[in-house]
Formats: C-alpha cells, sequence, structure tokens
C-alpha cells in the first residue's frame, strides 16, 4: 500500500514536474515563433515597398532614378538597422531575464554571458555595416565603368555577390579566397569518374 501511495506521488510531481517544463518551453517557443513572425513582416513590407518604389521611377528620368534609388535604398537601410535594434534589444531582455531566472550562475558568469551577447551584436553590426560601404563602392564603380558592357556588368555584379555569401558566413574574407582557391582547383584540377 505504500509503495502505490509513493508512486501515485512520485507519479503526480513528475506530471507537474513535466507541466512546468512544458510551460517554459511553450513560453521559449512562443518567443521564437513571435521573433520569426515579426522578421517575416518585415521582409514582406520591404517587398511592398520595394515594388511600390519601382512603380513610382515609370516615367522619370535616368538621373532622377539613380537619385530616387539612392534615397529609398538609405531609407531602407536606416529602417533596417532600427528594426534589428529592437530585435536585439528584445533578445538581450529575454536572455537577461533568462539569467536572472539561473540560479546556478554566479554574477560574474551571467555579466559575461550578458557582455558576450552585446559584443557578438555589435561585431555582427559593424562587419554588416563596412560590407554595405563596400557593397556601395563596389556598384558605384561598376556602374560607373564604361569599359563594361550591361551584361559584364551585371555578371561582375553576381560574382561579386556570390563570393561574399561565403565570406558571410565567417566574417573572413581569407577563408572566402582560399575556398575560392579550392573550388577553382576541384572544378580545373581534379580528373573527374564516372561523371562525378
Amino acid at each position: 500500500m505504500k509503495t502505490v501511495k509513493i508512486s501515485a506521488i512520485a507519479i503526480l510531481v513528475s506530471f507537474l514536474c513535466a507541466g512546468v517544463v512544458r510551460a517554459e518551453d511553450t513560453k521559449r517557443r512562443f518567443f521564437w515563433q513571435a521573433r520569426k513572425e515579426a522578421k517575416q513582416e518585415f521582409k514582406n513590407q520591404k517587398r511592398e515597398e520595394k515594388h511600390a518604389f519601382k512603380q513610382s521611377l515609370k516615367g522619370k528620368s535616368s538621373e532622377e532614378k539613380k537619385a530616387a534609388a539612392f534615397q529609398h535604398h538609405q531609407e531602407m537601410r536606416a529602417r533596417r538597422k532600427d528594426f534589428l535594434e529592437k530585435r536585439h534589444a528584445a533578445a538581450g531582455t529575454a536572455l537577461k531575464t533568462k539569467l536572472d531566472q539561473n540560479t546556478k550562475l554566479t554574477e560574474e558568469q551571467k555579466k559575461r554571458i550578458l557582455d558576450q551577447h552585446e559584443k557578438q551584436y555589435r561585431g555582427n553590426a559593424a562587419f554588416y555595416a563596412n560590407q554595405a560601404e563596400d557593397n556601395q563602392a563596389f556598384l558605384t564603380k561598376t556602374a560607373n565603368d564604361s569599359a563594361l558592357t550591361q551584361n559584364q556588368k551585371q555578371q561582375a555584379i553576381r560574382k561579386y555577390f556570390e563570393e561574399q555569401r561565403l565570406a558571410n558566413k565567417t566574417h573572413d574574407k581569407d577563408v572566402l579566397q582560399w575556398a575560392l582557391d579550392v573550388a577553382y582547383w576541384a572544378r580545373i584540377g581534379l580528373n573527374h569518374e564516372n561523371g562525378a
């Protein structure tokens, strides 16, 4: 009889603990789902505004289009930066709340985690800001290069951004160059067997 009571109590306690864990997991899932939905909504809004902007350019001269495109691009960059700052602030608040609930970490460890979170965000923001400046310089240089045809300009821009995607994963241009060298060597120097 005693074992039945102990087993019943153990089962009840496990269900209660599972409920608490499930509630915590639901909160976490809700936070990330809401974050994902906000990002998608921002992307959709950006897409609609881009379409409307393209429609507004009809009938304008080439110089007017360039000036309007530059202004529109600057506004979109500022809005994206603001959106990312708000997302970062929300993630920082959620992380701080989670750390405040943690009783196993010391205050120094919690501070180091928060500092690392901020350092990582600022590093990424600086990397992408520098990259945006490099992109603008490249696009301006390519657009103003009279030696290139329109098709060559498009190919150069496409190649530039394809190479940049790999560099974005590592934030390291040396790694990018190494990967491009290996890809070139693999494409040119390797003998292929059986169509592979």
